[in-house]
């Protein structure tokens, strides 16, 4: 057989396999496209598939000057054959701040960023905590107990607002893309902090996945019962970040304590910072003559180096002048 004709078999089968891969997709597959309502045209720039566009949620959320975000997905621990959880959280932003300039131009992009307050709703912490998580200041469902800072920002190629926020008091971030519509697929994660002084901290890695979904502030008052005014949030921001770092106080405080008494009590053992001991050491001192005699040495040897360095400096100066 002719390279010609075997080359020509070899790309002959390579388009037929590649062909009755595009053609023949998985029967689940198609499903799976059809329940996401997925179209064969990509959506015009500032559009979104629906046909929204893809700012409606930044011009409601700038207009209201506040936001709801209902997060729902599954979360799993690093435990070893740890099994995922269920959770719901809802998430309060206020204090917005826009990256449009004062006289309405965008030369910063567009973006802003925002204080957010959440809830855990229903079980969702409880399930959580009791398989590693790590926030024991919050005490009750429902209610806001914790602080978000969030940030987004307009990505004119890929059509969408990018995403992001994050607990003040820990290490971990959730990330999602914006495009208009009234869900959102995100991500989230918190890796291992080795300085991370609270006591589930070597089991608290974790992996989320899951939707976040736009919410009214009526939508919102079904989960949380509260007075959703700009006012009533710094309140409520405020004093939550407040025992958020109360909560890291007293751990921090407990950690040095505790690290404390015990380098003492092993001082103790081993006759280190006792009076008797303390005296001891003072009493050699003053009655080792052979101490003073080596500090004399070395000064006496200090002195000679400069002495010798003077002598040759002195030198070196002779002999340059001589050859001038």
């Amino acid at each position: 057989m002719k390279l010609s004709t075997t080359f020509a078999t070899l790309v002959g089968i390579s388009i037929s396999a590649a062909a009755a891969q595009t053609t023949t997709p998985d029967d689940e597959s198609i499903m799976l496209i059809q329940d996401l309502g997925l179209k064969d045209e990509l959506p015009k720039p500032g559009y979104n598939m629906k046909g929204g566009s893809v700012f409606d949620n930044y011009v409601k959320a700038r207009r209201d000057g506040q936001f709801f975000l209902l997060m729902e997905g599954i979360v799993q621990f690093e435990r070893p054959l740890s099994e995922p959880k269920e959770l719901s959280v809802l998430q309060w932003c206020s204090n917005l701040h826009f990256t449009s300039n004062s006289n309405g131009t965008y030369s910063r992009g567009v973006g802003y960023t925002a204080q957010c307050v959440g809830s855990f709703l229903g079980d969702s912490y409880s399930k959580v905590e009791a398989i590693g998580a790590q926030l024991p200041h919050i005490l009750e469902a429902n209610e806001f107990g914790v602080t978000v800072s969030l940030s987004a920002s307009y990505n004119a190629q890929a059509n969408m607002f990018n995403m992001v926020y994050h607990n003040n008091n820990d290490n971990n971030l959730w990330q999602f893309a914006d495009t208009g519509l009234s869900t959102m697929s995100y991500l989230g994660w918190e890796t291992h902090d080795e300085g991370d002084v609270h006591p589930n901290a070597d089991t608290s890695s974790w992996s989320q996945s899951g939707q976040m979904k736009w919410l009214s502030a009526e939508e919102a008052s079904l989960f949380v019962v509260t007075n959703y005014t700009g006012e009533n949030f710094d309140m409520i921001y405020e004093k939550v970040w407040n025992d958020e770092h109360v909560e890291l106080g007293s751990i921090d405080t407990e950690e040095v304590e505790e690290s404390t008494d015990t380098d003492m009590e092993e001082a103790d053992e081993d006759g280190g910072n006792t009076e008797d001991s303390m005296t001891a050491a003072k009493d050699t001192e003053e009655d080792d003559p052979e101490s003073d005699t080596e500090e004399e040495e070395d000064e006496s040897s200090a002195n000679n180096g400069r002495r010798l360095f003077v002598a040759i400096t002195s030198m070196f100066s002779t002999l340059l002048g001589s050859s001038v």
